[in-house]
């Protein structure tokens, strides 16, 4: 039987929430990375990097 029109929706709906999600951890991880580098080595952070952290936290878990 062929896949109705709401399952194949439902699947590429998933691919694009997937792709999403990993693209949202590796910015996090990276971010928080950059962030940490430039505490310590330069004395200084990025004013908005746990803000932009949590907010695609946020965005993640929805």
């Amino acid at each position: 039987m062929e896949p109705t029109f709401f399952a194949k929706a439902g699947r590429i709906t998933d691919a694009i929430e997937e792709t999403l999600i990993a693209f949202f951890l590796g910015a996090m991880t990276l971010l928080t990375f950059a962030n940490v580098i430039f505490r310590y080595v330069f004395n200084d952070n990025i004013l908005w990097a746990l803000e932009l952290t949590v907010f695609m936290f946020a965005w993640m878990v929805l």
